[in-house]
């Protein structure tokens, strides 16, 4: 990625895909993918190294980072509440696609997205893509959502902090004094911007 692409006049088009680091209220922390169509806080838009600071977060996430090698390892278990009804449309149900999750963290160890929760302690957050997936929605959400809205996939049982992250990574966390991400299963595109600072 070239460091052009996120500036203060940057909005969602879906061209790009962005994976951010959120810390809430408490100092849980979360990754979050805006597939394209899920809305960036504006102190992430104001710097002009955030690309080469997510590009080194997710190294270190999946530990492919040379720079900052990760021996972040919670052992913890992983829990889903959300999921995507295009991407798991062949399952049915709750249970079969946790079973898909888990049998490809067996398979791809920490490069799958469940790793994220298991070993690095971390909530995951997906933004809805009615871009490329028109009607999509997150299975077992009961409420309004629109393209770009952020739902809870998967949770950790046994929790990051922020003590975990390598110093120089902290500077590009973005933090929520209002969001508790235990008890928030969506969070609006069009309110990124005030929730996170």
């Amino acid at each position: 990625m070239t460091n052009e692409k996120l500036n203060p006049n940057w909005v969602p088009q879906g061209a790009d895909c962005f994976t951010w680091i959120a810390m809430d209220c408490s100092g849980k922390l979360a990754v979050m993918s805006n597939n394209g169509f899920g809305d960036l806080p504006e102190s992430l838009l104001a710097r002009n190294d955030s690309e080469e600071l997510l590009n080194d977060f997710s190294d270190f996430l999946f530990e492919e980072s040379k720079k900052y090698p990760s021996n972040l390892q919670k052992n913890g278990l992983v829990n889903l509440h959300f999921y995507s009804s295009w991407i798991y449309r062949a399952k049915n149900g709750k249970n079969e696609v946790l079973l898909d999750i888990l049998n490809d963290w067996r398979s791809k160890g920490n490069l799958a997205n469940a790793n994220l929760s298991i070993n690095k302690g971390m909530f995951v957050f997906e933004a809805l893509d009615h871009g490329n997936i028109p009607g999509e929605f997150p299975v077992g959400y009961s409420r309004k959502c629109e393209n770009g809205d952020y739902y809870k996939h998967l949770s950790p049982t046994i929790l990051a902090c922020i003590e975990d992250i390598p110093l120089p990574l902290r500077e590009i966390v973005v933090k929520s004094d209002s969001l508790d991400f235990s008890r928030v299963d969506l969070i609006a595109s069009g309110d990124i911007r005030k929730l996170f600072e």
